[in-house]
């Protein structure tokens, strides 16, 4: 198991990290040089640990999906959300032939129509480097107890999978 920990120390008024990586056996144990609490450049010391420049930036998550054979009228739940999420970023890909038009849904009641993160589905064609959507979302934003779920509404060829990746933050 591996552990990080940002902390201050009440006794000298600094802030410390602490990162351990256990590599079956062998813990690694990084302990980052102190900080002032009270200093003002105790922020930027905190967004260097996390790998943001001004602040520090919301974690960003990842959920994939693999549909084999898809066929026109797919209707597959992906996951249950427990916390509210947005959408950032969707990523899509077919082996086999020709196009696939895939609707994201979700909505706290699985059997209901649901919102469409991109309104009207999208095209999803044939080809090695897939299609990314970053912009355009009609509903990116997933409440907190959702379904997510995803349709096809159409194809063209045979294709022999779909794949999805969902990047999103949380809210």
């Amino acid at each position: 198991m591996s552990d990080i920990f940002l902390y201050a120390d009440e006794t000298s008024g600094t802030l410390k990290s602490e990162v351990e990586i256990d590599l079956g056996g062998s813990l690694i144990k990084n302990i980052a040089t102190p900080v002032s609490a009270s200093d003002a450049s105790t922020k930027g010391y905190v967004d260097s640990m996390m790998g943001a420049s001004s602040s520090i930036a919301a974690s960003k998550s990842s959920k994939a999906i693999f549909i084999e054979s898809p066929t026109a009228s797919e209707d597959i739940t992906w996951w249950y959300c427990l916390d509210a999420i947005t959408f950032t970023e969707l990523d899509f890909v077919i082996t086999g032939t020709t196009y696939v038009n895939v609707t994201v849904r979700h909505d706290p009641n699985r059997s209901a129509i649901g919102n469409e993160v991109i309104a009207g589905g999208t095209g999803v064609s044939s080809g090695a480097s897939g299609l990314k959507i970053t912009t355009g979302f009609n509903d990116a934003t997933v409440p907190a107890s959702s379904w997510v779920w995803i349709e096809t509404t159409g194809l063209s060829g045979t294709p022999t999978s779909l794949s999805i990746v969902g990047h999103y933050t949380e809210d």
